[in-house]
């Protein structure tokens, strides 16, 4: 075996090695916040939900368990990669590929996709008298959806999206690469 054929193979063990250590370091991070949490805070997890500032402080003290996969990539690039790597991947994730209406029609579906079942409730009579007008019985509100994009979208797809995935696809088919990440996600939810 020729030397750079040696070094091309060091190379791309590195690579996989980097993506299962994103893994692992995911599941720790993700998983031993939500025990700690749990066990050694569970005062705070029962104060979760959107009624009071509190409740949405302990919201977010218990959702920051979700950003385990944005930290676990940050420190897999700073420990394989330094810092060249850090900013290689900051700049990926400003790097927007598709027109901002495109964001703002994922930001807003959501709302629209709740509100058309309330309209037609309302044309046809509204025969279940609900107030729909008082938005504290709506099932989602803007705050939820606020949260939902931040810690499913900023916190979990920089990780997955913007590390793991890339790196699977240079050694696996999308189709392999894609349910690998499908059985992590399943096995972390």
């Amino acid at each position: 075996m020729s030397e750079q054929t040696h070094l091309k193979d060091m190379k791309q063990d590195k690579t996989i090695f980097s993506v299962f250590l994103f893994f692992l370091l995911t599941y720790v991070i993700t998983w031993g916040w939500a025990f700690m949490i749990i066990y050694l805070f569970s005062n705070i997890y029962q104060l979760r939900g959107y009624d009071s500032f509190i409740g949405i402080l302990s919201t977010i003290f218990v959702g920051i368990q979700s950003f385990g996969p944005a930290f676990a990539a940050i420190i897999a690039i700073a420990y394989f990669e330094g810092k060249k790597g850090l900013k290689k991947f900051a700049k990926r994730l400003i790097n927007f590929k598709v027109k901002y209406c495109w964001y703002l029609l994922v930001f807003f579906m959501p709302i629209v996709v709740y509100s058309i079942p309330i309209l037609i409730n309302l044309i046809i009579g509204n025969p279940s008298d609900n107030n729909y007008l008082d938005v504290s019985t709506w099932g989602i509100s803007l705050s939820v959806i606020i949260t939902n994009i931040i810690f499913a979208g900023i916190a979990e797809e920089p990780g997955f999206r913007g590390f793991a995935v890339p790196i699977m696809n240079k050694k696996f088919r999308p189709i392999v690469s894609g349910e690998i990440g499908r059985a992590s996600c399943r096995e972390r939810v």
